[in-house]
């Protein structure tokens, strides 16, 4: 299981700079090779959810600061999955830029 958690893992930051991957592992289960093409899209849908939920805490923050987005310049992301392309999508909307 740890095997094909860390190939996701890799497949899942290689989607971050291209739109198709392959999660491939040789003999996961009983000799048994796996091998699956993911797409950038497919990846993202599975996410909904999580990414619907990703701008509520900006939101808040922004609501108790007493601030606008349009007068935020600048955003720090932090940790890795910051970095897939979605993410960045949601928050560029989000601030206008």
């Amino acid at each position: 299981m740890v095997r094909l958690r860390m190939a996701c893992e890799h497949t899942k930051r290689f989607l971050s700079a291209s739109t198709e991957g392959l999660i491939e592992l040789d003999s996961l289960v009983d000799g048994i090779d796996f091998h699956a093409a993911i797409t950038r899209a497919f990846f993202e849908s599975l996410y909904t959810d999580l990414f619907d939920k990703i701008l509520q805490p900006v939101h808040q923050v922004l609501t108790d600061a007493e601030r606008l987005s349009s007068k935020i310049d600048d955003v720090v992301l932090i940790g890795g999955s910051t970095r897939i392309p979605k993410i960045e999508q949601l928050l560029s909307d989000f601030f206008l830029w």
